[in-house]
């Protein structure tokens, strides 16, 4: 397991670097208004989210991979991805992983249900990035759900947190 996530490290580097770049897919998971692309009316402040690009792909250890980027109205870029472990329990084993990676734990919990009952757990990290000479720090929103790793990833808290609204748990 400790293979899978230098791996995912260096493949999200990698899309930050080229974020403007990669083909757009359409993930077949998502049904119509499962994400914010709407139209329709918001309030004057309301973030709203674009999707801009999107692929798929298998980790080291076989597990199938989607992620996506958007960008925000105010142009507040975020990815989001989704890992499918092979179980609940190798869900949980990445998102512990991912949670030593990171600089601190902002918030930690359970992942609740529409109706309020626990589905996983939720953690908000923040992790420390040098590039180009200059600390930058990113905010992750990442839980589980059954054998399924997800997160959300963004330099603003803000964003991602308005962001994480906008999905079905």
């Amino acid at each position: 397991m400790s293979t899978l996530f230098p791996a995912v490290v260096i493949f999200i580097q990698f899309l930050s670097f080229f974020f403007y770049e990669l083909p757009s897919t359409h993930d077949p998971r998502r049904g119509p208004g499962s994400r914010q692309d709407s139209a329709g009316p918001q309030a004057k402040d309301q973030l709203q989210f674009k999707d801009e690009n999107g692929g798929k792909g298998v980790t080291k250890d076989g597990n199938v991979f989607s992620f996506h980027t958007y960008s925000s109205n105010d142009g507040v870029k975020l990815l989001t991805y989704i890992e499918r472990c092979s179980s609940g329990l190798n869900a949980k084993k990445a998102l512990d992983q991912k949670i030593k990676e990171a600089s601190s734990i902002r918030a930690r919990g359970p992942k609740l249900g529409k109706d309020g009952k626990p589905i996983g757990e939720r953690v908000v990290l923040t992790a420390e990035n040098k590039a180009q000479g200059e600390a930058q720090s990113e905010s992750f929103i990442c839980w589980t759900v059954g054998s399924e790793l997800h997160w959300i990833q963004s330099r603003s808290l803000k964003h991602a947190l308005a962001f994480e609204k906008t999905l079905d748990p």
